[in-house]
């Protein structure tokens, strides 16, 4: 019933040991039911048809381009002719980033073109097998690593254009690595893609060919799925579930590839439904997916995603599937000592049409549904036995139920909002880091090495050009690592930042039964001794405070004794108002600061504070940065021309200004709705003043970094029309389909 892999793809699966059956015939259910809803609206699946009927309609022409190639190795007649055969209805979304120019700019960049004309016949040229498929596409990618400056060309590019030709060849063998077709394989198996392009192309295979036989029937339905983001409830889920329980006929690394899988699912819902949830409840919400294990060594068996509020981390409404069935539900949990026993009993008295109180053996409530979880772990809402998993549509009955219990939450949140809140400690679990990893689009190794940073010597400096989210990473990272706002602190120094204002000093004041007249002086502390005074009451707890912009204060005036306390933190010493008492750093105080290299202040910071501080880089074209605003622009669906445009101008900058430290940050552009308008008004009121500084006096220098100037550079470097240029918006005309050609950089 279900495909096998064969043998030829083993060696590039996402993992060394083959999948087990009962992985791969979850995926090919969980396909299936998606496939199977695709076909039923039969509408929208004949339109599809006809669109992707036009990529075997193209094939003949696409072939005799690289059969005309290989007789005559001319790589200025293949550019002229693909982008003539793009253009055309039957070329199915070749004109974008991916395909036509990617040739554009490997042609333009080609020091010998002769043999870049050898290079791509042979490896256009479709190929016999898994293997000889790989060596194809690192060959190729090897060239576009020897000639790219920055991060363009993108060697993530690659299996994409050879994939398309190859496909052209034999569809039934080689599938399109399609954007959509890409993310839709992440979502049914919850695995990342591979950093190898070659590996990533091969996993890429091996994974539409365990659950599919047709190729051109997949695309569609990842194209479908990608559009409309369906989100239902099927039996294969509780059949997840229940696989993941059985830990007696079940080995720990299939349990573990099962958990990766719900989890995957869980973030794809919470990014699908956070705005229609947000709307019922009328709070802006942020959803919360779980880790892959309960505990070390024990993966998961359920699935839920929660949309919490901010403000009472905890507090939300999940959805909640196990080996039984599925809850919708409000989840009243609140991280405070004596919460859930102060609201039990308005949640048993709650009396909504269809809701109860749900829960498992551990939960003490009225009806164990199976759930594990925290002692005492409970949801209130409904319940949807497994076998009536086809006949709910969830996404409107969430909503349903959401707006229904609205009331109750605004209840419980104002409960939640009005008391002091208690400390319930640092949320720094794996899944509140990968949940961070997820929102910020950065490698979790990345936040992993900051944490380990700052565990090891206490603190840190961020430092980067302008824009490049440092003061956005050190709040989020912040808040993750310490939830309560009252063991966080955050200031900002300037050219006037003093020692008294930073940690303490004697500020007039006027005694109560002052005349009006009379002033009088006291020790006052500033934001750095109350935030130490707090980590010493709590010795057992983790403080923040972020010191942004730091290197814009004269530092060693700023800082005073206090320097030789950041890296003795085991010592007291008199300061400077407490020349009888001793003062120290508590270890649980760590310090997060963020410099500005484009700041000339930069040069102040001495060498002593750089040995106190570890430094972590944040520079556009390099990690973790590089391919920011790429991965922005794909999730959130803004048009990809606006990346290339800013990475082609830090190209220039980058030999302009002989350096890294002042490349235009991914942050500027991280807007909503972008366009040309949109973008213009960007760089006149954010980039051109930035880059005016830096050039001062130099008129052809700035006239060169005009808007009308980049752009322009920008459209001749393509070769683009304006409409692929904006987008690679899907049009009758071209035939494309939305965001497809469309990649992170890899």
């Amino acid at each position: 019933m279900y495909p096998a892999p064969t043998e030829d793809t083993a060696d590039y699966s996402h993992a060394s040991d083959p999948l087990a059956d009962a992985e791969r015939e979850f995926r090919c259910r969980w396909h299936e039911a998606h496939r199977d809803r695709f076909v039923a609206d039969q509408e929208e699946y004949q339109e599809s048809k006809e669109k992707w009927g036009g990529f075997a309609a193209s094939a003949e022409e696409g072939l005799e381009l690289l059969a005309d190639l290989r007789r005559t190795v001319d790589l200025k007649a293949l550019v002229e002719r693909t982008d003539s055969w793009s253009r055309k209805p039957t070329t199915l979304a070749f004109q974008g980033v991916n395909g036509q120019m990617l040739l554009n700019q490997l042609v333009k960049r080609a020091s010998d073109p002769e043999e870049l004309a050898g290079l791509f016949a042979e490896s256009l040229t479709v190929p016999a097998s898994d293997d000889e498929a790989a060596a194809k596409i690192r060959e190729l990618c090897a060239y576009v690593e020897s000639i790219k400056v920055g991060t363009h060309p993108a060697p993530g590019r690659v299996p994409y254009l050879l994939s398309y030709f190859w496909a052209l060849a034999d569809h039934d063998r080689w599938p399109v690595i399609w954007t959509s077709s890409e993310e839709y394989v992440e979502f049914l198996t919850g695995e990342a893609r591979l950093r190898d392009q070659a590996a990533r192309y091969l996993s890429f295979v091996s994974r539409v060919r365990e659950v599919a036989s047709d190729n051109n029937e997949f695309e569609m339905t990842a194209e479908w799925w990608k559009t409309s983001r369906p989100v239902f409830l099927d039996e294969v889920l509780a059949d997840r579930a229940e696989f993941g329980l059985n830990k007696s006929q079940s080995a720990l690394k299939e349990r573990e590839r099962n958990a990766v899988a719900l989890v995957g699912i869980a973030r794809s819902w919470g990014r699908t439904l956070v705005e229609d949830v947000s709307d019922a409840l009328g709070h802006e919400m942020e959803f919360h997916v779980p880790p892959r294990d309960w505990m070390h060594g024990h993966p998961r068996g359920d699935l839920w995603v929660d949309w919490r509020t901010p403000g009472a981390p905890g507090l939300g409404f999940r959805v909640w599937v196990n080996h039984l069935g599925a809850a919708l539900a409000l989840r009243p949990t609140v991280q405070r000592s004596g919460w859930r026993a102060a609201v039990t009993p308005m949640i048993q008295g709650a009396d909504y049409a269809d809701c109860r109180m749900l829960g498992g053996e551990k939960s003490h409530v009225d009806e164990d549904v199976g759930f594990f979880g925290n002692s005492g772990e409970f949801v209130y809402g409904r319940w949807f036995d497994r076998d009536e998993f086809a006949e709910v549509n969830l996404p409107a009955i969430v909503v349903e139920v959401a707006t229904q219990l609205r009331p109750l939450f605004e209840e419980l949140l104002t409960l939640a909002l009005g008391e002091e809140r208690e400390d319930s400690g640092a949320s720094d679990g794996p899944d509140a880091i990968e949940e961070l990893s997820g929102k910020l689009l950065v490698e979790r190794s990345f936040l992993d090495e900051i944490i380990a940073l700052l565990e090891k010597k206490w603190q840190v400096i961020f430092y980067g050009p302008p824009g490049t989210g440092k003061t956005y990473l050190a709040r989020e990272l912040a808040k993750t690592l310490v939830p309560d706002p009252d063991r966080r602190a955050i200031v900002q120094f300037h050219p006037a930042s003093s020692y008294e204002d930073f940690f303490e000093g004697y500020r007039p004041y006027q005694p109560e039964d002052s005349t009006g007249e009379d002033l009088s002086y006291r020790l006052t502390p500033g934001p750095l001794a109350r935030i130490a005074a707090k980590a010493r009451d709590a010795p057992g707890e983790k403080h923040v405070m972020i010191i942004d912009e730091i290197n814009r204060a004269n530092l060693p005036k700023v800082l005073g004794e206090l320097l030789y306390l950041l890296e003795y933190r085991d010592e007291s010493i008199q300061t400077l108002y407490r020349p009888g008492s001793g003062f120290e750093l508590p270890e649980n105080l760590w310090f997060i600061g963020t410099m500005n290299t484009a700041d000339r202040s930069i040069a102040l910071v001495d060498a002593a504070l750089r040995r106190r501080f570890q430094f972590v880089q944040f520079f556009p074209d390099e990690a973790p940065m590089a391919g920011l605003l790429d991965r922005w622009l794909e999730t959130n669906g803004e048009p990809t021309w606006v990346g290339e445009l800013v990475g082609k101008v830090n190209d220039e900058l980058e030999d302009d200004l002989r350096g890294s430290h002042l490349l235009l940050g991914p942050s500027y552009f991280m807007e909503r709705d972008l366009d040309e308008v949109v973008v213009r008004r960007i760089w006149k009121y954010n980039i051109e003043p930035l880059l005016e500084d830096q050039f001062f006096g130099d008129r052809e220098l700035i006239a060169k970094y005009r808007f009308e100037n980049v752009y322009e550079r920008y459209r001749a470097h393509s070769r683009a029309d304006e409409d692929t240029e904006q987008g690679d918006a899907p049009t009758e005309a071209t035939g494309s389909v939305a965001n497809e050609g469309e990649d992170a950089e890899g």
